[in-house]
């Protein structure tokens, strides 16, 4: 109990080591807090007599700038030094100021990062138009606004067994291209691409082409258009590229159109559209941005000049019927008029997939065109169509083919 009592005064056992053996403490002195008071009195006397003090605190000194230890290093108790602040970070510099707003539209990508709006192009020039221009982009079935909703428009299927063969007549029809004597190796033909196919304005080159002649009408070569995959259709089948030969009647606005569709195959080749692979290289695509575009055939590439290599070579040679589907209808571009004549041959012509692949991929390519530049087949309505044979008279002198036709 003595301990206990000892140390409400700050009598430590460091103390008690510093007492002479006289003064030895001893555990058993008091038993009672009365005798306990009394023998701590006596001892503090005895203490002052005996010059013996009680030990100094420690002292805490201030320590400035100085690293924190815990307080088990710091070997006191109680709270800890206080330790330093940190050193703050400099301030960030300012942001710079946001630059000037430019004309134009606000949040938007600048001239190199910005795509032009798509709009579909007007026909020959190309220029891209929302009110004038059109595309293949739903194959023609949204035309109404241009070609209308009547009957009696083009391209139609066709069926071998389903002919009309009442009421024939004949009437015979001239085929008369040839290769104009006058074409020089630096002719240029121009194979145009305004957003809706390959085409060729025949009336603007100065070449003779030929006619074509249906009993006294004569119709002059006025331009060739390419279409893939084909428009017309035989016996519910599309084929993958399709030849269109307009022709005008001499003072008059009468059309009259000739169709060859074509297969692949790689064992085969034609002689016209050769001419365009080996001659161009690199054919005409229309883009949003360039819009129109143009590549030249030279004279040198003769074959593509004449319009008689488009036609089954052995025929021509060995005088062979070709048998045509005949029909009256219209133009398969906007706006869809026209009285036209069609004559569609029957069976299609072979040519390599290279030749044909050529005339694929610079309409496919087109951002107007791809799913290509056919319209969808249109109904037959009333119409009959009819089997148009023709065999060939060729003046060999004249290097002219003849073609008669029979139309029953």
């Amino acid at each position: 109990m003595y301990k206990v009592l000892l140390s409400t005064i700050g009598v430590s056992s460091a103390l008690r080591r510093q007492t002479p053996d006289s003064l030895a403490l001893q555990d058993d002195l008091c038993s009672t807090v009365e005798e306990c008071h009394v023998y701590i009195l006596e001892l503090k006397a005895q203490m002052d007599k005996c010059d013996c003090h009680l030990p100094e605190p420690p002292v805490v000194e201030e320590r400035v700038n100085s690293t924190v230890q815990d307080s088990a290093d710091w070997g006191g108790e109680g709270e800890a030094p206080v330790p330093e602040p940190e050193p703050k970070e400099p301030p960030a510099p300012p942001p710079p100021p946001p630059e000037p707003i430019k004309q134009g539209d606000v949040g938007g990508l600048d001239e190199a990062q910005a795509q032009p709006i798509y709009d579909p192009p007007i026909a020959f020039t190309g220029v891209p138009d929302a009110d004038q221009g059109y595309d293949y982009r739903q194959d023609g079935t949204d035309w109404s606004w241009a070609c209308g909703t009547g009957s009696g428009q083009s391209p139609v299927s066709f069926e071998h067994l389903i002919l009309d063969v009442t009421n024939s007549t004949k009437s015979n029809l001239w085929f008369d291209y040839f290769q104009d004597p006058s074409i020089k190796a630096s002719t240029a033909l121009p194979l145009e691409n305004a957003g809706h196919g390959l085409f060729e304005d025949l009336s603007k080159v100065p070449v003779d082409f030929g006619t074509v002649k249906l009993g006294t009408d004569e119709f002059v070569v006025k331009e060739v258009n390419f279409h893939t995959p084909a428009e017309h259709h035989i016996d519910d089948k599309r084929y993958p590229l399709e030849v269109q030969i307009t022709h005008t009647l001499k003072g008059s606005g009468q059309l009259l159109a000739v169709s060859i569709l074509f297969e692949e195959d790689d064992a085969a080749s034609n002689p016209f559209l050769a001419a365009y692979v080996d001659g161009l290289g690199t054919f005409p695509k229309w883009t949003l941005e360039g819009h129109a575009a143009s590549a030249s055939l030279t004279g040198d590439h003769g074959d593509g000049f004449n319009l008689e290599k488009i036609l089954p070579q052995e025929s021509v040679i060995s005088n062979h019927p070709l048998d045509f589907f005949v029909y009256d209808g219209t133009r398969t571009q906007p706006p869809c008029d026209g009285d036209v004549k069609w004559w569609v041959l029957r069976t299609p012509l072979k040519a390599s997939s290279a030749e044909i692949g050529a005339f694929e991929t610079a309409i496919f390519e087109g951002g107007s065109t791809p799913r290509g530049n056919a319209r969808a087949i249109q109904e037959r309505d009333d119409r009959f169509y009819f089997n148009g044979q023709m065999s060939f008279s060729h003046d060999r002198d004249a290097q002219r083919g003849y073609v008669v036709a029979e139309t029953r």
